[in-house]
């Protein structure tokens, strides 16, 4: 979280202001006022939103708390000392408290604002995580906790959802809720406090013998085990019996999941009963875990959703380690037994509950709705310059024989993302493999490079290999979903001769980013809007707003349009793309290293290329 961003930042929200009221020395009012954007999440008493100071341009995390819902002196109490420890700490791994202030209705705490998320959201999209990167994490971890325990600070809510990412991928110890501060030497702390999974087995047996700074040792110890492995080492369905298997210290390590000897022992000397036994941050500093190889000093972006390249642990890799190294954490998705039991529960369902889908719209309206309306598109018409495209009919456009995804589904929490283009439909599954059909065929193509098929493999239904048979499942499922959906609207499916289908995938926390096999990009954004860029053929850029206003542009000439909405989600589209030429530019350094000589000439890419990095 930054707590400066750039001023092109989208902000969604419904055009709320706040206004903060404070009074001068002299007497005299000022008033600050900040726009509210979108919710960046909840809790028991608290909801967080963006918010951009009007005068600065700066933008927050803002934490609100309706003073409804604090009436009792406890819970103000509980509020005054989140706010008083929070304040109080200064670390470059612990988010930054700016200040806070209250009106008729709400508290407000101003906080920096973390743009990659959290742990939490990491490890839901790669499922596990490396050990070079969990060291990476942990000694950023270890370094907040050291700082916080010498100022006589104790969390007590140490988990991968109060652990932030900045911008750069630096961890920031967040959300002081149930932090407490100890007030003399030897002190106990006896409130019952934390959450389930992480909570350690002192503070469930009991207020007698209280609790100190070891419940967050146990807490990292969950957390690392939780990075490695994919699942709290104590969880289960039902609370009680996770408390039970927490006092009786009842967890194993998985067959299915790699994970080294180190890091078992590791995990074994923190996640201990009595808690003075607990492995203290300098000694989990100096434990061959943390010792055995260098750590990074930050992380490719891209691990955010894939896990880094082979180049990348080779860098960091020990000597006994040479020639060996491999990323245990590309697992194969078809050996994933977890996740193929989700995908096997998904394909038994019928489908409808697509519309529940994880923030990201269905577009399906728009072609029907320019049929029927005939609308002329909405082009940026500046007169001095002649090259920009008039305005045309959508006859003369052709947008109807305009490639482009009009349903777009996200569950890349569970198996992949699914779509439908035109008459054909497909999904691209988390191990980037790819699956689609043309609607009412069949046979299914299946692309996955992994296995070495790099181009579209034809199969009959009736001869499903073993490898595809859940992912067919789900496309078939899938298939009845867009069929009734295309009865409901009097939808004719016109099947074309070129097969154009979904080739990759980028997520953002705005936009899907897909790459088309006929060398299309499309951004769908979260607010119904979205991009197709064609390179190509037609060097044109269209863009449809979140009202199914269509616009052209000539792809020289984009930054000629006076379309703001447009050029902001433009800029995200070329973000996306300076990211990916960081990361190519990454991996050709690595390799000139690798093989010891030099690049040949002409790799510059022009921006006409993009979406060849892309």
């Amino acid at each position: 979280m930054d707590s400066e961003l750039e001023t092109e930042t989208i902000i969604e929200g419904n055009g709320e202001e706040i206004e903060e009221r404070m009074q001068k020395l002299n007497g005299e009012d000022v008033v600050k006022r900040y726009a509210k954007g979108k919710l960046l999440g909840k809790g028991g008493f608290a909801k967080c939103y963006e918010l951009k100071c009007l005068s600065n341009k700066k933008i927050y995390a803002g934490k609100i708390i309706s003073k409804s819902n604090i009436t009792k002196q406890s819970a103000k109490n509980k509020l005054k000392s989140e706010i008083k420890i929070h304040r109080s700490m200064s670390h470059q791994n612990i988010v930054k408290f700016e200040h806070y202030f209250e009106d008729a209705e709400n508290v407000y705490i101003l906080l920096e604002l973390c743009k990659s998320k959290t742990l939490n959201e990491l490890i839901k999209k790669r499922k596990i995580i490396s050990e070079l990167e969990v060291k990476y994490y942990l000694f950023q971890i270890l370094s907040a906790v050291k700082y916080m325990h010498a100022n006589k600070v104790i969390h007590r809510d140490l988990k991968l959802g109060n652990l932030f990412l900045s911008s750069t991928l630096q961890i920031k110890i967040g959300d002081f809720g149930l932090a407490t501060r100890i007030e003399y030497e030897g002190e106990r702390k006896h409130t019952v406090c934390g959450t389930p999974n992480y909570i350690a087995p002192e503070i469930l047996e009991g207020k007698n013998n209280g609790h100190s700074y070891q419940v967050d040792y146990w807490a990292i110890g969950v957390i690392i085990y939780t990075l490695l492995i994919g699942r709290p080492p104590f969880e289960t369905d039902d609370v009680k019996e996770t408390y039970k298997k927490i006092t009786d210290i009842n967890y194993s390590f998985p067959n299915n999941v790699f994970i080294s000897e180190n890091a078992k022992d590791f995990i074994k000397n923190i996640l201990k009963k009595n808690p003075n036994d607990r492995l203290t941050p300098d000694q989990m500093l100096q434990h061959d875990f943390m010792k055995v190889t260098k750590l990074p000093k930050e992380m490719p972006h891209y691990t955010l959703s894939n896990p880094p390249k082979i180049d990348f642990f080779r860098k960091y890799q020990s000597d006994e380690q040479e020639n060996k190294i491999i990323n245990p954490n590309q697992l194969s998705f078809e050996n994933d037994k977890e996740n193929l039991k989700i995908m096997k529960n998904f394909a038994l369902q019928t489908l409808k509950k697509c519309d529940i889908n994880i923030g990201y719209v269905d577009l399906k309206e728009t072609i029907k709705n320019y049929n029927e309306n005939k609308k002329k598109l909405n082009l940026s018409s500046n007169k001095e310059n002649h090259k920009l495209l008039k305005t045309i009919n959508i006859e003369n456009l052709n947008i109807n024989n305009l490639s482009y995804v009009d349903v777009l589904y996200d569950y890349s929490e569970k198996f992949g993302i699914l779509y439908k283009l035109k008459y054909l439909i497909g999904c691209v599954f988390n191990d980037k493999s790819i699956l689609f059909k043309i609607l009412d065929k069949n046979y299914v193509y299946y692309v996955n490079k992994k296995k070495g098929i790099n181009k579209p493999k034809l199969f009959e239904n009736k001869n499903i290999i073993t490898e595809i048979k859940q992912k067919y499942e789900i496309l078939c499922n899938f298939e009845k979903y867009i069929k009734l959906e295309n009865e409901k609207n009097k939808t004719n499916i016109k099947i074309e001769n070129e097969l154009i289908y979904v080739k990759k995938i980028i997520k953002s926390d705005l936009a899907i980013l897909l790459k088309l096999s006929n060398k299309m990009i499309q951004l769908t954004f979260k607010d119904n809007t979205k991009i197709i860029i064609d390179n190509d053929n037609t060097k044109k850029v269209y863009f449809f707003d979140k009202n199914n206003k269509k616009s052209v542009y000539s792809i020289h000439l984009v930054n000629k349009s006076n379309n703001k909405r447009f050029l902001n989600r433009y800029e995200h589209y070329k973000k996306i793309f300076f990211e990916k030429m960081d990361e190519r530019f990454q991996r050709i350094q690595q390799q000139k290293e690798l093989e010891k000589e030099n690049l040949t000439e002409g790799s510059e890419i022009s921006p006409l290329d993009l979406n060849k990095t892309l």
